[in-house]
């Protein structure tokens, strides 16, 4: 089953946006492997924290940042919800500590955005449509995978209860579907519009670029996704002070 189209973004603004880093709250940043890979950007940001979502994913500046690593793919049979406990415990320990986390994956467009949609979500008690509408107004191009839309609507049914969560899988996934009523129950755009929002009403951005390789628009692209299956989750802790 194809992936939900990636939302488009203007040529010319497209490389420092997708390879640039957004706030979604004071202290909560999301952004692509770009940022994480250059010291001087996290330096900048006063990045103290960074939150990486990706298995093929390698952390740039181990002991000079404090980094959890949650190695998942971006598939719609990858279990989200139950990584989602340690990334929230990370992302509350930079908090009460003052800190900052930089919450990146490949390209900051479904996982990173889907952990930050889900903390969010807990954080602030709200829907899955009104946190997406947040991190979107930020980072205007996220698309979270289908698999990932659908598993948070399904938490967010659920109260957001970690407790009674009972696994996900692509059997599940498609089960789901099926009881939802079809796709348009995973889509990022229609379940935005179903939810009353206008994604190019929250954003002034056009929506019209490929992420493709093309020189013209001078963007990193990833390396073509791993093949195997999604590892636990694993801890790097890496601590240093940063003036």
């Amino acid at each position: 089953m194809a992936k939900s189209p990636t939302q488009f973004v203007d040529i010319q603004t497209a490389p420092a946006q997708v390879n640039g880093c957004q706030a979604v709250t004071p202290g909560l940043l999301i952004s692509s492997f770009a940022v994480e890979a250059s010291e001087s950007q996290l330096r900048e940001q006063g990045v103290t924290h960074i939150l990486q979502v990706g298995i093929e994913l390698k952390s740039s500046h181990p002991g000079k940042f404090e980094y959890l690593v949650v190695p998942i793919l971006d598939a719609e049979g990858v279990d989200l919800v139950a990584t989602l406990p340690p990334m929230f415990g990370f992302i509350e320990a930079a908090a009460a500590k003052g800190g900052v986390v930089l919450v990146h994956c490949m390209m900051g467009i479904s996982r990173s955005a889907s952990t930050v949609i889900a903390y969010l979500m807990w954080k602030e008690h709200i829907g899955f449509v009104a946190a997406a509408e947040r991190v979107y107004a930020a980072r205007p191009f996220i698309s979270p995978n289908p698999g990932f839309v659908l598993q948070l609507r399904l938490w967010e049914k659920m109260g957001m209860d970690f407790a009674g969560w009972q696994g996900w899988s692509r059997t599940k996934f498609l089960e789901t579907v099926e009881e939802w009523g079809g796709m348009n129950a995973c889509m990022f755009d229609s379940v935005m519009r179903e939810g009353g929002v206008s994604l190019e009403a929250v954003s002034h951005t056009p929506r019209h670029l490929g992420l493709t390789s093309g020189s013209q628009g001078q963007l990193i692209v990833p390396t073509p996704a791993v093949k195997r299956r999604p590892m636990p989750v694993k801890f790097q802790h890496r601590f240093c002070c940063i003036s």
